[in-house]
């Protein structure tokens, strides 16, 4: 589930460079609910705050490991 929460992660923010933040949103939401956890060097911690920050002010961020 983890791993289908990164794919989308990455298709919500493909929505919101597609000027679509409806479509965003609701992926957003639902990719941070399959996000559980650590992938490699991903934390899952980290990430989720950077996603709930991206989610409010409606921007990207990049994925870097921990």
């Amino acid at each position: 589930a983890t791993l289908q929460g990164l794919i989308m992660l990455a298709a919500a923010f493909v929505k919101l460079q597609e000027g679509q933040p409806d479509k965003f949103e609701r992926m957003l939401k639902e990719a941070l609910h399959l996000l559980k956890e650590d992938v490699g060097c991903i934390k899952m911690e980290r990430l989720l705050e950077k996603a709930e920050k991206a989610l409010l002010e409606k921007t990207t961020f990049k994925i870097e490991c921990a």
